[in-house]
């Protein structure tokens, strides 16, 4: 598929170096050529995906979700969560830790 034209318009397609990668790329391509709408329902080959490939097509979903945060609302079980979480440390139940620090304690349970 690399450097094949996208039916219909004659275009490239993104640089796409096997036919295993993320087809959410490919999607994305066809989406800004005109050829299917955004609504169209993808499915990725999970199982025949790296762990890179999946990393790569969940950045490139969180990217374009992030894109205009205000038309993607928490629900409201995140309020409460937080809302939770403040009381304990309010209360003194948790404490705040610098990241470096955490990253060393939880380095530190897997020995």
């Amino acid at each position: 598929m690399n450097g094949q034209p996208i039916p219909g318009n004659g275009k490239a397609l993104v640089n796409i170096p096997s036919l295993r990668e993320s087809q959410v790329v490919v999607l994305a391509s066809w989406v800004e050529a005109g050829l299917i709408n955004q609504q169209m329902q993808a499915t990725l080959p999970l199982d025949k995906m790296t762990k890179e490939e999946k990393l790569r097509a969940m950045e490139e979903l969180w990217a374009d979700l992030s894109r205009d945060e205000a038309q993607v609302q928490s629900p409201a079980w995140h309020g409460e969560v937080l809302h939770d979480r403040a009381e304990a440390v309010k209360s003194g139940k948790e404490v705040f830790m610098d990241w470096e620090a955490a990253k060393k304690q939880l380095r530190d349970r897997q020995e």
